[in-house]
């Protein structure tokens, strides 16, 4: 724990101060998380597929954040939304004039933990809650993969793609729309730190 405030008293970037702060308060509000094995990274991928005005959209950011419980396969993924970036001048000054907008994705993987030992890939559903900016969205279900390495930094990686309906969704904000299904997937490895 100690190492995560040390972090965040560090941190010289703004928005990587507010996704800590956010990730801060989701651990405090889950009683389950007391002295169990809980790992974060702030520099996960996402990349998020759609189309605008016929045209295919790819939004992109390198500043997924993630918690991840290895005892109770629960987690948090946090995405500042003007971290994201598609290459498109007008979108990408749109995008980043969006101050303090956050977008969670918090839930459970169907595992009873996470292997720590070297071990063959894991394939699994997710299930969790996406919430924009503390509005709720409704369940949303993904398939992942967590991959373990036995030396270095990352003891794993962890891979979550899932296709949104915006239909089906109880909440959408008034973000720009990029039709009416979202191919997303995030890549993040998680560090070897315990908070």
């Amino acid at each position: 724990m100690r190492l995560f405030f040390a972090t965040l008293y560090k941190s010289e970037n703004m928005r990587t101060f507010r996704i800590l702060i956010a990730l801060t308060f989701s651990l405090l509000a889950t009683e389950t998380l007391h002295a169990q094995k809980i790992y974060y990274t702030p520099k996960g991928v996402i990349q998020i597929s759609g189309t605008m005005m016929d045209s295919s959209v790819l939004l992109q950011s390198d500043e997924v954040a993630i918690i991840l419980n290895y005892e109770t396969a629960e987690f948090v993924v946090l995405i500042e939304v003007n971290s994201l970036r598609t290459g498109v001048d007008s979108l990408d000054r749109m995008l980043e004039s969006i101050e303090d907008y956050t977008i969670r994705y918090r839930g459970h993987f169907d595992l009873a933990y996470i292997k720590t030992e070297k071990h063959l890939a894991q394939d699994f559903e997710a299930s969790g809650n996406l919430i924009f900016d503390g509005h709720d969205a409704g369940i949303v279900k993904s398939r992942g993969r967590i991959e373990h390495f036995v030396e270095g930094t990352y003891p794993c990686f962890l891979t979550l793609s899932f296709r949104l309906n915006i239909a089906d969704l109880e909440y959408f904000p008034a973000l720009p729309r990029l039709g009416n299904e979202l191919v997303i997937e995030i890549n993040q490895a998680i560090l070897d730190k315990e908070l």
